[in-house]
């Protein structure tokens, strides 16, 4: 497993922002829905049998974690969840649809406009599988780099 961090202010942004709703304590049963929507895109594209459902889901957001999903007119593109770990955000289960020219957003535009307009104040880190090439140049493109850091206990 490989660890990318970006510092605070090292973000390589795009020009075109990402419509997004952060789920959090207080919007979390109002967006069950939209998790689910979040759940079933994942689903038809790729088979991994609970990834997450909507328990696990209330589970993470109880204990802190935020869930950012990319969504415009009422269809979701995307998601990724956020826990904050050791002063750093920490993302994972980072998912974007392959259909993505339908929308014009791609995991990078989510990952930025969030990255830019909320979690701007910390630096993050994710973790990815040596083999995930996809995921590794996403992150780095927007300015992530390959760090040793010590081992955390990470929910996912």
């Amino acid at each position: 497993m490989l660890t990318y961090y970006l510092e605070k202010g090292t973000l390589t942004p795009l020009n075109k922002e990402a419509p997004f709703l952060e789920v959090n304590k207080l919007n979390f049963k109002d967006s069950t829905p939209i998790i689910q929507q979040a759940i079933d895109l994942f689903n038809s594209e790729i088979t991994w049998n609970d990834m997450f459902n909507v328990e696990i889901s209330r589970d993470r957001i109880s204990t802190g974690h935020r869930m950012f999903i990319g969504i415009e007119n009422n269809k979701v593109y995307g998601y990724f969840w956020v826990d904050f770990i050791d002063d750093s955000y920490y993302f994972y289960n980072v998912f974007t649809t392959k259909n993505f020219t339908r929308f014009g957003y791609t995991g990078r535009h989510l990952l930025s406009t969030v990255i830019k307009g909320v979690l701007f104040d910390k630096p993050c880190f994710c973790k990815i599988d040596e083999w995930n090439q996809k995921s590794i140049n996403l992150f780095k493109k927007m300015g992530f780099i390959l760090k040793k850091i010590p081992n955390i206990r990470l929910y996912n």
